[in-house]
């Protein structure tokens, strides 16, 4: 239960730096453009960077043996996740399905998991970001367009979180030892992560009523999958797992509790869904994961 303090207080400070986005964005000092620009500058540079240094440390076998389970649970709980939106939201509820199934595990996941076990737990999660990265390019570009060729494996491989984890995995295999220069680069860069995710997020909730937001019936069944539902079947999969990985369970499940991916919203624009309403429900779920996910993680303390 020690982890549930520093938790709580690290998504306070969040929603905190969400509220500086929102400010920015009713002031004008941000527009549109600049929420574009600043969102590819986390995902280009800081996210990977975030990445690449969580891999810099000696090589452990034991570690290595954490990581690859780490990917084996993450592949199974996502799937909880596609099977359930898919049993739920049949039919035309497209952006229902979509957010239920793929989490901000980027932006909000990693602020919340160095907040409980620092740094070096990002080895762990980055493979629930390569997975997650893997199935959006693939799945969710196909229920996007409901066409094969739209399906980018390029896009998959030549994502930058990819290459990052390709480059940490590389340099945490090998004996090859990166200058001190560039690793202090790269965590400089790194530290940006939670205050820009965070101000990008805030500008989301900015751009249309609050009020608009607790109106939408359909952000209140998102809501209940995506924060409630399939974490609560995700915690229910990783009881049958040994409390040995303790650790791996946590940040799987903290992956898989997080709110709808931004990703969402990006795509609905790019193939003209709807876009409006992806929003809402990026914005709704993130408000209600202040609450949502610590008490998941009591939840998951009290059953495993």
């Amino acid at each position: 239960m020690e982890i549930v303090v520093p938790l709580f207080l690290q998504i306070v400070k969040m929603f905190c730096l969400m509220f500086v986005g929102y400010i920015l964005y009713k002031q004008k000092v941000f527009n549109d453009e600049t929420v574009k620009q600043v969102g590819n500058f986390l995902l280009r540079y800081v996210i990977p960077s975030v990445l690449v240094t969580s891999f810099i440390r000696e090589f452990n076998p034991v570690e290595f043996q954490l990581l690859g389970i780490s990917f084996a649970l993450s592949i199974v709980v996502i799937g909880i996740g596609i099977v359930f939106a898919n049993l739920v939201f049949r039919g035309n509820k497209l952006i229902e399905r979509f957010a239920s199934i793929f989490t901000n595990s980027s932006f909000v996941g990693v602020p919340i998991i160095i907040a409980m076990f620092g740094q070096d737990a990002v080895f762990y999660l980055s493979a629930y970001i390569v997975i997650f990265i893997i199935l959006v390019w693939t799945l969710g570009i196909y229920m996007m367009t409901g066409d094969k060729s739209e399906v980018s494996f390029k896009k998959v491989i030549t994502n930058p979180n990819t290459l990052a984890v390709i480059l940490g995995l590389v340099l945490y295999c090998t004996p090859i030892e990166m200058p001190t220069l560039i690793i202090d680069v790269f965590k400089s860069i790194g530290a940006m992560n939670t205050p820009l995710s965070m101000i990008v997020l805030g500008t989301y909730l900015a751009k249309d009523s609050i009020i608009k937001l607790f109106t939408n019936k359909r952000c209140y069944l998102v809501a209940l999958a995506r924060l409630i539902a399939i974490p609560l079947l995700t915690i229910l999969f990783l009881k049958f797992i040994p409390n040995d990985y303790m650790q791996i369970k946590l940040i799987v499940l903290v992956a898989n509790s997080v709110p709808c991916a931004n990703t969402l919203a990006i795509f609905a624009q790019m193939y003209n869904q709807d876009y409006t309403t992806s929003a809402h429900i990026i914005s709704f779920t993130t408000i209600l994961s202040i609450i949502t996910i610590p008490m998941i993680v009591v939840i998951a303390q009290m059953v495993w």
